[in-house]
């Protein structure tokens, strides 16, 4: 899939009323490259002084991410730090969890590891609703000591 197109689903995914917030944006990075952006990225994006990033905004950040786009896996400490920082709520709904662990699943070698699964895994670690941080980190941590 290109990467524009990559980048206009992942709007349309986190952004509401035409905007994507900053904790929209995280998770996007994170669904296309598999790390949240460093602080410094973020604070030079203005979240603080605006409402959200319109769709050409947001497509220029996440090409200008891509190209300088560190490939290394995050671990599973960056991983549940990131996503601590984007669920201060401490719960994550089906939708989040898959597509937060999706792409890592990726950089960490799960071959295996099939959406079917993750809505599988998901359900049976934390019900139908939401799943918590603490199972999701744990979940992580299991998956990623396999291989």
């Amino acid at each position: 899939m290109s990467s524009a197109l990559q980048i206009g689903e992942l709007f349309g995914k986190y952004a509401k009323t035409g905007y994507i917030s900053e904790d929209g944006f995280i998770l996007a990075v994170i669904s296309l490259v598999g790390h949240p952006p460093i602080q410094d990225f973020l604070l030079q994006l203005g979240f603080q002084d605006k409402d959200g990033l319109t769709y050409r905004e947001f497509s220029d950040a996440m090409k200008e991410l891509l190209r300088t786009v560190n490939n290394e896996p995050p671990s599973p400490e960056d991983l549940a730090s990131a996503l601590q920082t984007v669920f201060p709520k401490s719960t994550l709904t089906l939708s989040e969890f898959v597509s937060a662990f999706q792409h890592n699943a990726t950089m960490l070698g799960l071959d295996d590891v099939t959406e079917e699964l993750l809505v599988g895994l998901y359900q049976y670690a934390g019900g139908l609703d939401t799943i918590s941080l603490a199972q999701f980190t744990d979940f992580i941590h299991l998956h990623a000591g396999r291989y």
